[in-house]
C-alpha cells in the first residue's frame, strides 16, 4: 500500500490541485489541517511527481515521517540512510558530525526534501539541511495539524487542506464501497448518506467506515451500524480522549475496530507498545503474537484446533491478520514492513485504557530511567523501547505481565532480583542495549517464550539459561563480543522453533563451548526436535558438511554466516541446494578460499525427482532461487562470483577487501557454470551494490545491464573499475543513488552520454 490513503477521481482531483500549487513553490511550505484530512497522502502524490520528472528535474526526493517527541538523531539517520550515509560507522558519528556530512550533500544537489507528521519545530541547521541558502529550485515541504507552526517553521507559504464537500465526501464513499451496493436500495442509499455524513468529510474516517460497510447488503446492517456510530459520538462528546482529532473520526474507527475480529482486536492493540511512526517487520510482529499466544485462540480455532496450530499455520494467520488490518486501514503497509498512522495509535491507546487493557507504553519518550509514576500491578505489557534508560534496578511487581520492551536502551544492568516474580513474563527484548551480562534470575521466567538478546554486549550466556523449557524463539544475532556458550544450553531448550545466530560470537576458549567448536554446536542443533528456522554461523568446513547432510537443519537455515572458515582452498556451493529458504549468505575473513564452484553431482533423490535428467541444469538453475542478500569480505583470494548469475532473486550485494579480485561475473567463467544451455539476465532484481578496497577489480558484468529495481550503488578504493553496466535504459524510472570518489566518478566511461546525464544527477561525492 502506498504512502497515505487511497482516494477517489474526484479527492485525487482536489490533491493535484493543491500538488500543482506547491510545486511552482520554492523554499519552506507548510501543509496543515486536521488529523486524517489527508495531508500525508498530499504529501505522497508532490513525492511520487518529483520522482516523475525528466533528467534535468529534482535530484533528490526524501522523505521523513516524523515521530511524536521529535528525536534529531532518528530524523538525521532517516535521511542519511536515503542519501548514502548507513552502516554502523556512520551510525556512531555524533549528531554534529552527522549534521556536517548531510549538509555537504544537500548544500551541492538540488532536493525536495518532505517532512510528515510535525508537532513541533525542528531545528534544520542541527539536522544539516541548508534551509537558509538552499539550492535554486529546492524545498522543504512538511505536514501538521498546526497552522503555529507552520509559521514557527518560517514556511513561505502555508496550504491549509479542509474537509471534503458533502457530495464529494459521498462521492468518495460510494467509490470505496461499490456504487450498485448503494445505488442498489434506496434505504441504504438514504443511510449510506447519513453513515458517510458522521465521518465528518474526513478521508481517513470514510476509508475506514467504507472497508467495514463493503460486506453490508440489508438495510437493517446499514441501520445497526448507524446507531452504533451515533453510540460512540455520543460517548465521545462526554470524555473526549483523542487531542487534536475529531470525535466523528474517533468514532468511525472505533467502530471499525469493533467490527474486527477478536484475535485481530488483540493483534492490533499490540502494535500500539511500538512509538509512533515505527517501522514494524511483519515477521518479527507474527512472531511476539505468536509467543504471547494471541494466535491460535478464539475465531482462529474454528480454522485450526489446537494440536494443530504448527508455526506454518499460526504464521500464515498471522499475515491475514497482517492483511485484515491493512484493508481496514488499521495499518500502513510498505514492503516487508507496518506501521500505524498517529491517528490510529492514538485511537487503539484510548480503546485499550476504555478496555481496561493492561498497557503501561511509553516508547521513545526520552526517559533515562524507569518512570516514578505508579504501575498497576496487573498490568500485562510494559514497553520502554527507544528510550535512554542505563540502569533498571527495578520494575513493578507485576505478577500479571506477559510482554516486556526492553530494546533500545543503553542498558548496561538489570537487577539480579528483577525477574523474580515474573513468572508469567511470555516476550522478552532486550535487543540493541549495552549489556554484557545476563543476571542468573533469568532461569526463573519460566513461561518465557521469546527472548531477543541481538546487538547487545553479551560475553557469556548463563548455564541457567537451558532452564526455560517453554522458550520458542531464541534471537542471538549480531552479538560481536560473544564468546561462551556452554555446551547443553542450547540443546536443553527443547521447545525451541526459532534460533537466531546469524554473526553471533567467535571463541578460541575451547572448555566445554560450542562457539569454540562449529562440529559441537551443529550436534546440538539436531538435537532440536521443533527448530523450524535457523539462522548460523560455521567457521569449520567439516561442520558445514555436517549441517549440509542432516536431515532437518538445511530445510529451516535461513541465514548462514561462514567466519574464518579453516582447510579449503575451493568450496563447493552446491551444499545451498538443499537449503531452500536460505537468503542471507555471508563469506568472511576466509584467506585461504580461492574459488567458489558449482558443482551438482545429482544422486539417486535428485534423478528420483527430476525423472530420467542425466544433466544438473534444471537443479542448477533453480538452487539459489531464495537468496536475497550476499555479502563478501575479507576473502583475499577470491577472483569472482559469477554463480550468482544462479541466484535471480538477489537483492543486496556487498563485496569489500577483496585483494585478488577482478570480477563480479566472470564472462569466462559464465561457460562453465551455463554449460552452454541458456543464458540468464544478471541482477534481475539487485536493490543495492556495494564494491569497497577491491584494488583489482576490472569488471562487474561486461555489458549494461536492465537493474529495473536498483537504488543504490557504493563504490570505494576500486581504481582499475572504469565502467558501470549502465547505459541510458538502466534502472528506467528509478533513482540510483551513486556513493564515489569525485576522481573516480570523472574518469568512468559511460555507454552514452544520456546514461552519463541520468546518473549524474544522483550522484554523491565521497572522500578520498
Amino acid at each position: 500500500m502506498s504512502q497515505g490513503v487511497a482516494t477517489s477521481q474526484t479527492v485525487t482531483h482536489r490533491f493535484d490541485e493543491e500538488c500543482s500549487l506547491i510545486m511552482k513553490r520554492e523554499g519552506i511550505i507548510g501543509i496543515c489541517g486536521l488529523e486524517g484530512v489527508g495531508k500525508t497522502t498530499v504529501l505522497a502524490h508532490i513525492k511520487n511527481k518529483f520522482l516523475s520528472l525528466p533528467p534535468n528535474g529534482f535530484y533528490l526526493v526524501i522523505w521523513v515521517s516524523v515521530s511524536r517527541p521529535l528525536r534529531l538523531e532518528k530524523v538525521q539517520e532517516i535521511i542519511g540512510n536515503q542519501i548514502g550515509f548507513d552502516g554502523d560507522q556512520w551510525k556512531s558519528k555524533s549528531t554534529d558530525a552527522k549534521a556536517e556530512d548531510i549538509f555537504s550533500v544537500l548544500s551541492k544537489k538540488m532536493f525536495v526534501l518532505l517532512f510528515d507528521d510535525l508537532w513541533e519545530k525542528i531545528d534544520f541547521l542541527k539536522v544539516g539541511v541548508p534551509f537558509q541558502n538552499m539550492p535554486n529550485g529546492s524545498k522543504i515541504v512538511f505536514t501538521t495539524t498546526s497552522k503555529n507552526l507552520c509559521n514557527l517553521m518560517g514556511a513561505n507559504r502555508i496550504v491549509e487542506l479542509g474537509l471534503l464537500s458533502r457530495i464529494d465526501a459521498f462521492e468518495f464513499f460510494k467509490k470505496r464501497i461499490g456504487e450498485e451496493v448503494i445505488n442498489g436500495d434506496q434505504t441504504i442509499f438514504h443511510l449510506a448518506k447519513l453513515v458517510a455524513g458522521k465521518c465528518n468529510f474526513l478521508p481517513l474516517a470514510l476509508v475506514s467506515a467504507a472497508h467495514t460497510m463493503s460486506c453490508k447488503r440489508s438495510p437493517q446492517e446499514w441501520h445497526h451500524a448507524l446507531e452504533v456510530i451515533k453510540k460512540f459520538i455520543s460517548m465521545e462528546l462526554v470524555d473526549r480522549g483523542v487531542p487534536g482529532t475529531g470525535i466523528y473520526a474517533v468514532s468511525v474507527l472505533k467502530f471499525g475496530y469493533d467490527s474486527l475480529t477478536f484475535t485481530a482486536r488483540s493483534c492490533l492493540l499490540y502494535c500500539t507498545l511500538f512509538p509512533e511512526q515505527y517501522k514494524m517487520l511483519k515477521d518479527d510482529l507474527i512472531d511476539y503474537w505468536i509467543c504471547e499466544e494471541l494466535l491460535g485462540e478464539h475465531d482462529i480455532r474454528a480454522q485450526f484446533k489446537k494440536e494443530h496450530d504448527t508455526r506454518a499455520n499460526l504464521q500464515k494467520l498471522g499475515f491475514d491478520i497482517i492483511d485484515a488490518l491493512v484493508n481496514a486501514y488499521f495499518l500502513e503497509e510498505e514492503n516487508q514492513y507496518v506501521k500505524m498512522h498517529s491517528v490510529v495509535r492514538s485511537v487503539a491507546l484510548q480503546i485499550a485504557k476504555q478496555m481496561r487493557e493492561k498497557l503501561f507504553v511509553q516508547a521513545g519518550a526520552n526517559l533515562t530511567e524507569m518512570p516514578r509514576v505508579e504501575i498497576s500491578k496487573r498490568v500485562r505489557r510494559i514497553s520502554l523501547m527507544e528510550n535512554s534508560i542505563r540502569n533498571l534496578s527495578e520494575v513493578p511487581k507485576c505478577t500479571d505481565l506477559k510482554t516486556l520492551f526492553l530494546s533500545h536502551n543503553p542498558l548496561t544492568m538489570i537487577s539480579g532480583d528483577l525477574f523474580l516474580l515474573m513468572n508469567t513474563l511470555q516476550v522478552l527484548d532486550l535487543s540493541h542495549s549495552s549489556m554484557e551480562e545476563l543476571p542468573p534470575g533469568i532461569s526463573k521466567l519460566v513461561s518465557l517464550q521469546y527472548l531477543n538478546l541481538s546487538y547487545t554486549c553479551i560475553e557469556k550466556l548463563p548455564y541457567e539459561l537451558r532452564m526455560l523449557s517453554n522458550l520458542k524463539y531464541l534471537n542471538l544475532e549480531h552479538n560481536d563480543l560473544l564468546r561462551v556458550i556452554p555446551r547443553q544450553v542450547i540443546s536443553s531448550l527443547s521447545s525451541l522453533q526459532v534460533l537466531r545466530m546469524f554473526r553471533c560470537g567467535f571463541s578460541l576458549v575451547e572448555e566445554d563451548n560450542i562457539l569454540s567448536d562449529s562440529n559441537m554446536h551443529v550436534n546440538e542443533l539436531k538435537l532440536l526436535k521443533h527448530l523450524n528456522v535457523l539462522s548460523i554461523t560455521i567457521s569449520l568446513a567439516s561442520a558445514l558438511e555436517t549441517l549440509s547432510s542432516t536431515h532437518i537443519l538445511p530445510s529451516c537455515t535461513k541465514a548462514l554466516s561462514l567466519e574464518c572458515l579453516w582447510g579449503s582452498k575451493s568450496l563447493n556451493i552446491s551444499f545451498l541446494a538443499a537449503m531452500k529458504h536460505l537468503d542471507t549468505l555471508e563469506i568472511h575473513r576466509t584467506d585461504h578460499l580461492e574459488e567458489l564452484n558449482v558443482d551438482f553431482r545429482m544422486d539417486g533423490t535428485d534423478i528420483e525427482e527430476f525423472g530420467n535428467i542425466h544433466d544438473s541444469w534444471i537443479l542448477r538453475k533453480r538452487s539459489f532461487n531464495s537468496l536475497q542478500e550476499m555479502c563478501v569480505g575479507n576473502c583475499s583470494h577470491l577472483r569472482d562470483l559469477t554463480w550468482l548469475i544462479l541466484a535471480p532473486n538477489l537483492e543486496v550485494l556487498r563485496v569489500t577487501f577483496c585483494g585478488k579480485m577482478e570480477n563480479i561475473i566472470s564472462n569466462e567463467q559464465l561457460g562453465k557454470i551455463l554449460n552452454g544451455v541458456e543464458n540468464l539476465i544478471a541482477f534481475a532484481k539487485l536493490r543495492v551494490l556495494v564494491l569497497e578496497n577491491l584494488p583489482k577489480l576490472r569488471s562487474i558484468y561486461w555489458t549494461a545491464l536492465p537493474f529495473s529495481l536498483l537504488n543504490k550503488i557504493r563504490v570505494l578504493n576500486c581504481p582499475l573499475l572504469k565502467k558501470l553496466p549502465l547505459n541510458s535504459s538502466s534502472a528506467r524510472g528509478n533513482p540510483v543513488i551513486i556513493l564515489a570518489e569525485e576522481h573516480w566518478w570523472e574518469d568512468i566511461e559511460w555507454e552514452d552520454s544520456a546514461a552519463k546525464t541520468i546518473f549524474s544527477r544522483h550522484f554523491i561525492s565521497m572522500p578520498d
